[in-house]
Protein backbone atom coordinates (compact mmCIF):
# COMPACT_ATOMS: atom_id res chain seq x y z
CA UNK A 1 0.00 0.00 0.00
CA UNK A 2 1.71 3.18 -0.74
CA UNK A 3 2.56 5.67 1.58
CA UNK A 4 1.12 9.42 1.70
CA UNK A 5 3.01 12.13 2.63
CA UNK A 6 -0.12 13.19 4.60
CA UNK A 7 0.23 10.35 6.95
CA UNK A 8 4.28 10.68 7.90
CA UNK A 9 3.23 14.09 8.60
CA UNK A 10 0.97 12.88 11.06
CA UNK A 11 3.28 11.42 12.85
CA UNK A 12 5.50 14.45 13.65
CA UNK A 13 4.76 15.43 17.03
CA UNK A 14 1.96 18.53 17.53
CA UNK A 15 4.89 19.80 20.26
CA UNK A 16 6.88 20.78 16.65
CA UNK A 17 4.51 23.58 15.70
CA UNK A 18 5.38 25.08 19.89
CA UNK A 19 9.13 24.29 19.25
CA UNK A 20 8.64 25.92 15.45
CA UNK A 21 6.56 28.93 16.52
CA UNK A 22 9.12 29.70 19.71
CA UNK A 23 12.34 29.50 17.29
CA UNK A 24 11.24 32.04 15.21
CA UNK A 25 10.06 34.37 17.95
CA UNK A 26 13.55 34.27 19.65
CA UNK A 27 15.70 34.56 16.34
CA UNK A 28 13.76 36.67 13.99
CA UNK A 29 14.84 40.40 14.88
CA UNK A 30 18.15 39.01 15.13
CA UNK A 31 18.26 37.38 11.60
CA UNK A 32 16.87 40.70 9.90
CA UNK A 33 18.84 42.61 11.75
CA UNK A 34 22.18 40.10 10.82
CA UNK A 35 20.34 40.66 7.25
CA UNK A 36 20.36 44.03 6.87
CA UNK A 37 24.01 44.52 7.69
CA UNK A 38 25.21 41.47 5.49
CA UNK A 39 23.19 42.93 2.27
CA UNK A 40 23.16 46.73 2.88
CA UNK A 41 19.89 46.68 2.23
CA UNK A 42 16.83 47.77 3.73
CA UNK A 43 13.18 47.61 4.01
CA UNK A 44 12.68 50.43 6.40
CA UNK A 45 10.98 53.91 4.96
CA UNK A 46 13.81 56.16 6.38
CA UNK A 47 17.93 56.15 6.50
CA UNK A 48 17.55 57.03 9.83
CA UNK A 49 15.90 54.06 11.86
CA UNK A 50 17.04 50.23 12.02
CA UNK A 51 13.61 49.96 14.23
CA UNK A 52 11.14 46.42 12.62
CA UNK A 53 8.48 48.28 13.26
CA UNK A 54 9.22 51.02 10.98
CA UNK A 55 9.92 48.87 7.41
CA UNK A 56 7.89 49.73 4.45
CA UNK A 57 7.69 45.81 3.48
CA UNK A 58 6.64 44.54 6.83
CA UNK A 59 7.12 41.26 6.38
CA UNK A 60 5.34 38.78 8.70
CA UNK A 61 6.50 35.14 9.49
CA UNK A 62 4.06 32.92 9.34
CA UNK A 63 4.14 29.09 11.00
CA UNK A 64 1.63 26.80 9.41
CA UNK A 65 1.03 22.87 9.13
CA UNK A 66 0.43 23.19 5.60
CA UNK A 67 2.36 21.51 3.15
CA UNK A 68 2.56 23.08 -0.68
CA UNK A 69 -0.23 21.68 -2.86
CA UNK A 70 1.73 19.30 -4.91
CA UNK A 71 2.73 17.78 -2.11
CA UNK A 72 -0.36 16.99 -0.45
CA UNK A 73 -1.68 14.04 -2.08
CA UNK A 74 1.75 12.63 -2.81
CA UNK A 75 2.40 8.66 -2.62
CA UNK A 76 5.77 6.90 -2.60
CA UNK A 77 5.73 3.25 -3.08
CA UNK A 78 5.66 0.81 -0.22
CA UNK A 79 8.65 -0.73 -0.24
CA UNK A 80 10.13 2.82 0.59
CA UNK A 81 8.78 2.76 3.98
CA UNK A 82 11.79 0.50 5.77
CA UNK A 83 13.94 3.81 4.71
CA UNK A 84 12.37 6.29 5.64
CA UNK A 85 11.33 4.25 9.17
CA UNK A 86 15.72 4.19 9.55
CA UNK A 87 16.32 7.70 8.16
CA UNK A 88 16.24 8.97 11.32
CA UNK A 89 18.44 6.89 13.41
CA UNK A 90 21.33 7.09 10.15
CA UNK A 91 23.60 9.32 13.30
CA UNK A 92 22.88 6.63 15.58
CA UNK A 93 23.53 3.68 13.52
CA UNK A 94 26.74 5.17 12.25
CA UNK A 95 28.06 5.78 15.54
CA UNK A 96 27.04 2.01 17.07
CA UNK A 97 28.67 0.21 13.41
CA UNK A 98 32.05 2.56 14.59
CA UNK A 99 31.88 1.62 18.43
CA UNK A 100 31.56 -1.86 18.22
CA UNK A 101 33.99 -2.31 15.78
CA UNK A 102 36.61 -0.18 17.82
CA UNK A 103 35.45 -2.15 21.03
CA UNK A 104 35.97 -5.18 19.55
CA UNK A 105 39.34 -3.75 17.73
CA UNK A 106 41.21 -2.14 20.67
CA UNK A 107 39.25 -2.90 23.82
CA UNK A 108 38.91 -6.67 24.51
CA UNK A 109 42.06 -7.47 23.89
CA UNK A 110 42.72 -5.68 26.90
CA UNK A 111 40.64 -7.37 29.30
CA UNK A 112 41.24 -10.17 31.19
CA UNK A 113 40.10 -13.29 29.33
CA UNK A 114 37.52 -14.39 31.61
CA UNK A 115 35.85 -11.49 31.35
CA UNK A 116 35.20 -12.15 27.14
CA UNK A 117 35.69 -15.51 26.59
CA UNK A 118 33.76 -16.91 29.62
CA UNK A 119 30.43 -17.28 31.30
CA UNK A 120 27.47 -14.75 30.30
CA UNK A 121 29.91 -12.83 27.82
CA UNK A 122 31.91 -15.02 25.84
CA UNK A 123 31.99 -14.90 22.27
CA UNK A 124 31.37 -11.34 23.03
CA UNK A 125 33.73 -10.53 20.24
CA UNK A 126 31.09 -11.92 18.07
CA UNK A 127 28.38 -10.38 18.97
CA UNK A 128 30.19 -7.11 18.01
CA UNK A 129 30.74 -7.77 14.98
CA UNK A 130 27.08 -8.76 14.50
CA UNK A 131 26.24 -5.39 15.97
CA UNK A 132 28.39 -3.92 13.46
CA UNK A 133 26.62 -5.51 10.82
CA UNK A 134 23.17 -5.16 11.50
CA UNK A 135 23.85 -1.22 11.29
CA UNK A 136 25.72 -1.28 8.07
CA UNK A 137 22.93 -3.65 6.91
CA UNK A 138 20.38 -1.18 7.95
CA UNK A 139 22.21 2.00 6.77
CA UNK A 140 22.59 0.34 3.47
CA UNK A 141 18.46 0.64 3.40
CA UNK A 142 18.65 3.27 4.40
CA UNK A 143 20.60 5.13 1.72
CA UNK A 144 17.98 3.44 -1.30
CA UNK A 145 15.77 6.35 -0.51
CA UNK A 146 16.84 9.77 -0.20
CA UNK A 147 12.66 11.48 1.19
CA UNK A 148 14.65 15.08 1.30
CA UNK A 149 15.64 14.54 -2.40
CA UNK A 150 12.74 13.31 -3.62
CA UNK A 151 10.27 16.35 -1.62
CA UNK A 152 12.43 18.80 -3.44
CA UNK A 153 11.57 16.99 -6.93
CA UNK A 154 8.47 17.66 -6.45
CA UNK A 155 8.37 21.08 -4.80
CA UNK A 156 11.71 23.58 -3.86
CA UNK A 157 9.64 25.26 -1.38
CA UNK A 158 8.67 22.17 1.13
CA UNK A 159 10.22 23.36 4.50
CA UNK A 160 8.96 27.35 4.08
CA UNK A 161 8.25 29.70 1.62
CA UNK A 162 8.26 33.44 0.30
CA UNK A 163 5.40 34.65 -0.96
CA UNK A 164 4.67 38.52 -2.59
CA UNK A 165 2.48 39.97 -4.60
CA UNK A 166 1.92 43.85 -6.27
CA UNK A 167 -1.71 45.45 -6.11
CA UNK A 168 -2.37 48.90 -6.87
CA UNK A 169 1.03 50.09 -6.80
CA UNK A 170 1.65 48.49 -3.50
CA UNK A 171 4.16 45.32 -3.23
CA UNK A 172 3.39 43.52 0.03
CA UNK A 173 5.25 40.23 1.43
CA UNK A 174 5.21 37.75 3.88
CA UNK A 175 7.10 34.42 4.46
CA UNK A 176 5.81 31.18 6.25
CA UNK A 177 7.21 28.49 7.25
CA UNK A 178 5.80 24.48 7.32
CA UNK A 179 6.23 23.09 10.95
CA UNK A 180 5.28 19.82 9.88
CA UNK A 181 7.61 19.14 6.66
CA UNK A 182 10.27 20.76 9.31
CA UNK A 183 9.79 18.61 12.02
CA UNK A 184 9.91 15.42 8.92
CA UNK A 185 12.88 16.44 7.42
CA UNK A 186 14.81 17.31 10.50
CA UNK A 187 13.48 14.05 11.52
CA UNK A 188 15.05 12.40 8.06
CA UNK A 189 18.36 14.42 8.08
CA UNK A 190 19.00 13.93 11.83
CA UNK A 191 19.34 17.53 13.01
CA UNK A 192 17.34 19.33 15.55
CA UNK A 193 14.07 21.32 15.04
CA UNK A 194 15.01 24.76 16.19
CA UNK A 195 18.35 24.38 14.53
CA UNK A 196 16.35 23.57 10.88
CA UNK A 197 13.81 26.20 11.46
CA UNK A 198 16.63 29.13 11.84
CA UNK A 199 18.11 27.52 8.58
CA UNK A 200 14.59 28.02 7.09
CA UNK A 201 13.82 31.48 8.74
CA UNK A 202 17.11 33.00 7.43
CA UNK A 203 16.58 31.40 4.33
CA UNK A 204 12.88 32.99 3.34
CA UNK A 205 14.03 36.44 5.02
CA UNK A 206 17.18 36.38 2.39
CA UNK A 207 14.92 36.17 -0.02
CA UNK A 208 12.55 39.76 0.90
CA UNK A 209 15.51 41.52 1.63
CA UNK A 210 17.23 40.74 -1.47
CA UNK A 211 13.66 41.73 -3.13
CA UNK A 212 12.54 44.26 -1.46
CA UNK A 213 15.65 45.58 0.37
CA UNK A 214 16.63 49.15 -0.97
CA UNK A 215 20.16 49.63 -1.12
CA UNK A 216 21.81 53.10 -0.40
CA UNK A 217 19.98 55.22 -3.49
CA UNK A 218 16.96 53.62 -2.43
CA UNK A 219 16.77 50.82 -5.34
CA UNK A 220 14.61 47.61 -4.83
CA UNK A 221 14.56 44.32 -7.36
CA UNK A 222 11.92 45.39 -9.83
CA UNK A 223 9.00 42.82 -9.11
CA UNK A 224 8.96 41.66 -13.05
CA UNK A 225 12.70 41.24 -12.67
CA UNK A 226 12.62 39.09 -9.66
CA UNK A 227 10.03 36.67 -10.88
CA UNK A 228 11.39 35.88 -14.10
CA UNK A 229 15.25 36.08 -13.20
CA UNK A 230 16.78 32.66 -12.95
CA UNK A 231 16.01 30.14 -9.93
CA UNK A 232 19.76 29.65 -9.29
CA UNK A 233 20.32 33.18 -9.07
CA UNK A 234 17.46 34.02 -6.68
CA UNK A 235 18.41 30.41 -4.41
CA UNK A 236 22.05 31.45 -4.61
CA UNK A 237 21.62 34.66 -3.29
CA UNK A 238 19.32 33.51 -0.17
CA UNK A 239 22.15 30.25 0.26
CA UNK A 240 24.41 32.35 0.58
CA UNK A 241 23.69 35.24 3.06
CA UNK A 242 21.62 32.56 5.34
CA UNK A 243 25.19 30.61 5.52
CA UNK A 244 26.76 34.24 6.32
CA UNK A 245 24.70 34.48 9.11
CA UNK A 246 24.70 30.75 10.48
CA UNK A 247 28.00 31.46 10.77
CA UNK A 248 27.31 34.43 12.55
CA UNK A 249 24.84 32.68 15.11
CA UNK A 250 27.47 29.53 15.92
CA UNK A 251 27.52 30.81 19.12
CA UNK A 252 24.02 31.07 19.67
CA UNK A 253 22.54 28.10 17.76
CA UNK A 254 25.09 25.49 16.20
CA UNK A 255 22.66 23.69 15.32
CA UNK A 256 21.45 25.63 12.63
CA UNK A 257 24.92 25.49 10.82
CA UNK A 258 24.88 21.72 10.95
CA UNK A 259 21.14 21.88 9.42
CA UNK A 260 22.37 23.91 6.59
CA UNK A 261 25.05 21.65 6.15
CA UNK A 262 23.22 18.17 6.26
CA UNK A 263 19.96 19.97 3.62
CA UNK A 264 22.56 21.04 0.97
CA UNK A 265 23.42 17.65 0.59
CA UNK A 266 20.13 16.29 -0.60
CA UNK A 267 19.24 19.67 -2.23
CA UNK A 268 19.34 20.57 -6.45
CA UNK A 269 21.76 22.47 -7.62
CA UNK A 270 19.96 25.74 -7.84
CA UNK A 271 20.40 25.87 -4.04
CA UNK A 272 24.37 24.88 -4.51
CA UNK A 273 25.81 27.61 -6.76
CA UNK A 274 26.67 29.59 -3.95
CA UNK A 275 29.63 27.33 -3.26
CA UNK A 276 30.96 27.93 -6.59
CA UNK A 277 31.05 31.95 -5.46
CA UNK A 278 32.87 30.80 -2.32
CA UNK A 279 35.43 28.53 -3.80
CA UNK A 280 36.14 30.79 -6.44
CA UNK A 281 37.19 33.37 -3.51
CA UNK A 282 33.79 36.06 -3.45
CA UNK A 283 33.45 37.81 -0.36
CA UNK A 284 30.42 39.15 0.90
CA UNK A 285 31.58 42.89 -0.76
CA UNK A 286 32.10 40.72 -4.19
CA UNK A 287 28.58 39.21 -3.52
CA UNK A 288 26.61 42.52 -2.53
CA UNK A 289 27.81 44.69 -5.44
CA UNK A 290 27.72 41.99 -8.31
CA UNK A 291 23.75 41.88 -6.48
CA UNK A 292 23.58 45.96 -6.30
CA UNK A 293 24.62 46.28 -10.30
CA UNK A 294 22.21 42.37 -11.01
CA UNK A 295 19.44 44.48 -9.34
CA UNK A 296 20.04 48.02 -11.07
CA UNK A 297 21.13 46.29 -14.48
CA UNK A 298 17.69 43.99 -14.90
CA UNK A 299 19.95 41.31 -15.84
CA UNK A 300 18.44 37.69 -15.13
CA UNK A 301 20.39 35.12 -16.02
CA UNK A 302 23.32 33.53 -13.80
CA UNK A 303 25.62 33.56 -16.10
CA UNK A 304 25.11 37.73 -16.23
CA UNK A 305 25.42 37.38 -12.29
CA UNK A 306 28.73 35.36 -12.69
CA UNK A 307 30.26 38.18 -14.69
CA UNK A 308 29.09 41.04 -12.98
CA UNK A 309 30.86 38.72 -9.89
CA UNK A 310 33.87 38.64 -11.50
CA UNK A 311 34.18 42.41 -12.07
CA UNK A 312 33.35 43.10 -9.00
CA UNK A 313 35.87 40.71 -7.95
CA UNK A 314 38.73 43.47 -10.31
CA UNK A 315 36.79 46.26 -8.61
CA UNK A 316 37.51 45.10 -4.94
CA UNK A 317 40.22 42.94 -5.50
CA UNK A 318 40.72 39.57 -3.57
CA UNK A 319 40.77 39.12 0.27
CA UNK A 320 42.94 36.21 1.22
CA UNK A 321 40.40 34.98 3.89
CA UNK A 322 36.34 34.55 2.95
CA UNK A 323 34.35 35.69 5.81
CA UNK A 324 31.38 37.66 7.25
CA UNK A 325 31.69 41.69 6.79
CA UNK A 326 30.75 41.42 10.83
CA UNK A 327 32.14 39.18 14.01
CA UNK A 328 30.39 36.08 14.75
CA UNK A 329 27.83 36.67 17.62
CA UNK A 330 28.10 36.13 21.25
Amino acid sequence: MPIRIKDLLEQISSDTEKVVAQTRSRFNNAVRQMLRQETGLRLARSKDTEDDEKETHAIRVFVEAGVPVELQNLQLEDDKWLAILIAPWRTQLEKLQASSLDVRSNLLGSLPKELVCEGQFAGIGLKLNDAASFADHLLKIAAQFDLVKELHAIDDDILGQYRWSHKNDQTSASTHLYWGVIGLVARSLGVSVEGLTVKVLAHELAHAYTHLGADIDGHRWDNSDFKNTERAVKEGLAQYYTQQLLVRLRNRMPEAEQAYSELLKHQPDDYRVQEKWIKEGATPEHIRLAMVRFRRGRKKTLDEFQILLNQAKESLGKKSKQSSMFEDEE
